[in-house]
Parts: structure tokens; C-alpha cells; sequence
């Protein structure tokens, strides 16, 4: 039988190996610089060749054959030419410093982490290619990188496995998450797949403004302000004042009436995530744009209570009764609006203004609304919102509803199909994110996002983030003198 051979021969013999190997690259370097710089003029030339006009070569060559023989007429001239050629080799050979190479211990130190943080989800046995493995280098799969100027990563772009399930919302997710976290969450990073190329992009956006107060906004006729985004997100921007200075912000404008085409919307968040301030920035838009509102309370909270007798208002329902009396009168409200609107047009005659009006329903805590129905043994209050959701957009009727992550799916399935204007508040996981939005959010988790931050998205339109104007309460005791001013300031006589 043959015998083993010693791993302490075989690793000597390795290191011997590649010695040499170092050994000769350095003596022969020179020689290696002029052969690959020759190579690269010989293809450069022939690549010119190629695209040069045949009408054109015999010049050139008439001219290439008369500068020959003027030098080979000079002493020493063949071999003056033959160094330049070489020094010229020796130049277009040279290895140029490679971008990867220009990164800082710490830089280097916080990439190879994300590096290793990605392993376990990244790393597969069956690939040749073995993009990411334990006691890798992140150069082997990080193609592209960028720092700010405090060394926080700005860009990150990077090419994983084939075999990696990216197509699955679970196994992004799991990604997102690593880089987050090993990054640092300094920044907000948006996370761009490329299935095809397998290939990820993670870019970090510039903040946003925590704090916007509520104002009147720029916009057109039947156009409501949903929030505020980035500027790559949106398609224009409008004039915001903020702490006294006119700011240009990128604005997330959602239309109501009969040319919207998501005349309906639902917002769901956590407690304290300001889903109850983005309802009353609506109802201010609405009233001051001429429209009239009915609000509902689902938990008799008072948060609607600064819009009793305002102009435009038309109810504030705060209690069960009211609240189920307010919604059968808006189901048959709207049905006699499309009704007359219906025979005006059939009549070719102008729609009364009664009817072109917009008309809001603002209910707040739905779900909430629909338990307490429950236990009293009353009408479930859904049923009453068919209607208003079926002919909203023909009737000029917006429906805006509000509840809780956890009770997302507690809406009937007719209601969601019809509420595709969605706006989702505070921290969100994916599953909540693919419930209400039909996909994932392509950003990281954050779990301390200010009042009022979250997602929008209207439609088949893509998703943004969003940050709502600050609306509070007057008539609540922690609200500050001059925000508590400001809102009155906006509300109608």
C-alpha cells in the first residue's frame, strides 16, 4: 500500500511552492509589465482597425511604410523606437490601483462583518463559486462600496449564490436585517434585489424632517397631502415652512373625487405611531378645501373633538349609536347621490351642487368600533360602508378607515380590494408589510421610528416612506402653546 504523506511535507512543499512563485513574479515583473501592456496595444489597435473605413486603411498604411523607412534612415533610430514602444508596454501595463484597495482598517473591519454576518444565510456547499464561506473575504463577493466622510456606509452593492432563494420575502428578510444591523442604523438603507443578475444594492437615504407642521400646502384642486418623502420618491416638490424657514419638500399627494382612481384609503399603526394625527390632517385638508367631513370614533377618545360646529363638518360621532346612526345615513346618502348624478348625466343636465361636494367618512378605530357593535348586539357596522365603497368614486364620497396592525385582518376581503390607498405607521414587519402593501418593504427593520414615519402606497404605484404632517390635538394638555395656535389658526370658523 502506498504510503501517506506527512501534512507537514505537503504543507512545507506548498510554502516552498509559492515562495518560488513570489520570487519569480518579482524578478520577472518587468518582462510581465511590457507583455501585458502589449497586449492591450495590440488589441486596442485592432479594435481601431476594425472601425476604421476600408476607403481609409491603404492611407494609413502608405503612411505607417513612409515613417519606417525615415527612421530606419537615422542611426540608432530602429532601436530609439523599439524602447519607446517598450517604455510605452511597460506604461499600459501597469496595474492600476484598484478602487477595493483604497478602504480604511476600520471600513475594511466593518465590510468584513457584514461579510461574516452574511455567511450563514448566504453561504452554500453546492455553489463552485463559493461567493461566501466561512474565513472569507468580502472582496471576493463586494463589488462596489462607499463611506461618508464619518465612515458610516453610504452604498454597498454586492453578488450572492444563484442558488439563493432570493425570490422568497423570508429569506430577504433575513439579509436585510444582517446588513442593517452590521452597518449600523445611523442611516435609513434602501435595499434594491436584482433576481436576474443576482445582485443586491443597499443605499442609504438622507434624513428625513421629524416634524412638519400642519399648513396649508401648494397643491391642486382634489389633491390631499398625505405625507412627505424623498426626493428621488416623488415628482415634484412644494414650499414647507418649518421652525420659520420655506423649505422644498417632496410632497406624497393622494386625489380624491371622480378622478382618483383609489378614491378609498386605509391606515394602520401602533398605538402612539400618529395614525390618529394623519386622520385629522385629512379632515383639516378636507374642510379647508371646501369639502364636508363626517368623523367617527371607535374608542370615544375625543380626538376629533376640535372639529364639532366647524364649517364642513358634518358629524362627530363618538359613541355607538351615534356612530352606527351616522353610518346608515351615509349608505343611503351616497346612494341617492349616484342616483341623481346618474340622471343628471342621462339628462344631459348639470349635477346639483348638493352631490358634487366631496363627501368624507373619517372613521377611526374601526375594529374596535365593530367589537363594541358585537357585544351589544348590534348591526356590524361594515355592512353600512358597501355602499360608500362600492359608489364612492361615482358619488364623490372618500372613505377613510384606521385600526391596528393586529387587527388588519378583521376587514372583509371586499373592503381591502376597494381601500388600495394604504398608508402604514411606526414599525412594520414583513408579514404586516405583505399583508397591507402586497410585498415586502425593501428596507430594514427599524423599531424606533419617530410619530408619524412610516409607508405609503396608493395603488399599483410603488412604495415610499412617508412622514405625516404633525396635526395634534388643541384641546389636549400636552400639546405645546404654539402647535395648539397653529391648528386652530388652520380649522374653519
Amino acid at each position: 500500500m502506498p504510503q501517506k504523506r506527512s501534512p507537514r511535507l505537503v504543507r512545507k512543499v506548498r510554502e516552498t511552492a509559492k515562495a518560488g512563485n513570489a520570487k519569480a513574479k518579482d524578478v520577472l515583473y518587468p518582462l510581465i509589465l511590457i507583455l501585458r501592456g502589449t497586449r492591450k496595444g495590440i488589441r486596442r489597435a485592432k479594435g481601431w482597425w476594425v472601425k476604421t473605413p476600408k476607403d481609409r486603411r491603404n492611407g494609413i498604411l502608405f503612411l505607417v511604410a513612409l515613417a519606417l523607412i525615415v527612421v530606419s534612415l537615422f542611426p540608432w533610430g530602429p532601436v530609439l523606437v523599439l524602447a519607446a514602444l517598450m517604455l510605452l508596454a511597460a506604461w499600459a501595463g501597469r496595474e492600476k490601483e484598484d478602487p477595493k484597495k483604497k478602504v480604511t482598517q476600520a471600513q475594511a473591519k466593518k465590510l468584513q462583518a457584514i461579510y461574516d454576518g452574511l455567511v450563514p444565510y448566504l453561504h452554500d456547499p453546492a455553489d463552485p463559486d463559493q461567493l461566501f464561506k466561512h474565513g472569507g473575504d468580502f472582496r471576493a463577493s463586494f463589488d462596489r462600496w462607499k463611506f461618508d466622510q464619518n465612515d458610516e456606509l453610504a452604498e454597498l452593492e454586492l453578488h450572492y449564490s444563484r442558488y439563493f432563494r432570493d425570490g422568497e420575502a423570508e429569506q430577504r428578510d433575513k439579509v436585510e436585517t444582517v446588513i442593517e444591523l452590521k452597518a449600523g442604523k445611523a442611516r435609513d438603507y434602501l435595499f434594491q434585489w436584482d433576481e436576474q443578475g443576482n445582485r443586491l444594492v443597499v443605499s442609504s437615504r438622507p434624513p428625513m424632517p421629524s416634524l412638519i407642521p400642519a399648513q396649508p400646502f401648494v397643491v391642486a384642486r382634489g389633491e390631499i397631502v398625505i405625507g412627505f418623502t424623498d426626493p428621488v420618491s416623488a415628482r415634484r416638490q412644494i414650499p414647507v415652512e418649518i421652525d420659520g424657514v420655506t423649505r422644498q419638500l417632496a410632497p406624497v399627494v393622494w386625489r380624491v373625487g371622480r378622478r382618483s382612481t383609489e378614491p378609498h384609503l386605509l391606515a394602520l399603526g401602533h398605538p402612539g405611531s400618529g395614525k390618529s394625527n394623519l386622520l385629522r390632517s385629512f379632515a383639516l385638508q378636507a374642510v379647508r378645501a371646501g369639502h364636508r367631513v363626517i368623523l367617527i370614533e371607535g374608542r370615544k377618545t375625543g380626538d376629533f373633538a376640535c372639529f364639532q360646529g366647524r364649517r364642513g363638518v358634518a358629524r362627530v360621532a363618538a359613541g355607538l349609536d351615534d356612530a352606527l346612526d351616522a353610518l346608515r345615513w351615509l349608505a343611503e346618502e351616497t346612494e341617492r347621490r349616484a342616483d341623481a348624478i346618474s340622471q343628471a348625466r342621462l339628462a344631459h343636465a348639470p349635477v346639483p351642487d348638493e352631490v358634487s361636494q366631496q363627501l368624507w367618512l373619517i372613521v377611526d378605530d374601526l375594529v374596535d368600533l365593530v367589537d363594541l357593535a358585537r357585544a351589544a348586539g348590534r348591526p356590524d357596522p361594515q355592512q353600512y360602508l358597501e355602499a360608500p365603497l362600492r359608489l364612492g368614486r361615482s358619488a364623490n364620497v372618500t372613505v377613510v378607515l384606521s385600526a391596528q396592525y393586529a387587527q388588519a385582518r378583521q376587514f372583509k376581503p371586499v373592503q381591502l380590494t376597494q381601500l388600495r390607498a394604504r398608508v402604514g405607521l411606526g414599525a412594520i414587519d414583513q408579514a404586516g408589510a405583505k399583508l397591507l402593501f402586497g410585498s415586502t418593504l425593501g428596507t430594514g427593520k427599524d423599531d424606533e421610528l419617530p410619530p408619524g414615519r412610516g409607508w405609503a402606497k396608493i395603488g399599483s404605484a410603488g412604495m415610499v416612506r412617508v412622514q405625516v404632517p404633525y396635526t395634534p390635538d388643541p384641546y389636549d394638555e400636552e400639546t405645546a402653546e404654539t402647535d395648539r395656535s397653529r391648528v386652530l389658526a388652520l380649522l374653519p370658523s
